[in-house]
């Protein structure tokens, strides 16, 4: 099955601060350093590696593939924020856009384009 993931995608260093986890969503948090999010928030990126000495490697434009929880999106425009598990969720109040390019609902895994 044809995968989206990895498509056109910027990945630059970072200083992996706390909560971050390869494969899960992560926002700035400072000045180059990320951190992983807390439920409901706006995300930047994707952490990708996490290297010795405290340092990742974040997607912050291309497509990504990632969980998601709650309410299974559809291909299109759809309001995504983190979750509490460093994956996505749909909330229409907050989110912002992101188009969604494939959903895999037996995986609970979504790609889209950052």
């Amino acid at each position: 099955m044809f995968h989206y993931n990895g498509i056109d995608n910027t990945i630059l260093t970072f200083i992996a601060g706390t909560d971050c986890a390869e494969g899960a969503v992560c926002k700035l948090s400072g000045s180059s350093m990320v951190k992983g999010c807390s439920d409901g928030d706006a995300f930047h990126g994707l952490v990708q590696k996490i290297y010795p000495g405290k340092v990742c490697g974040a997607v912050v434009r291309g497509v990504v593939r990632v969980a998601y929880t709650g309410t299974t999106p559809t291909a299109g425009w759809a309001k995504l924020v983190a979750d509490s598990s460093g994956g996505v969720k749909i909330d229409d109040a907050n989110g912002r856009d992101y188009l969604i390019l494939k959903v895999d609902s037996a995986a609970k895994m979504v790609e889209f384009y950052l």
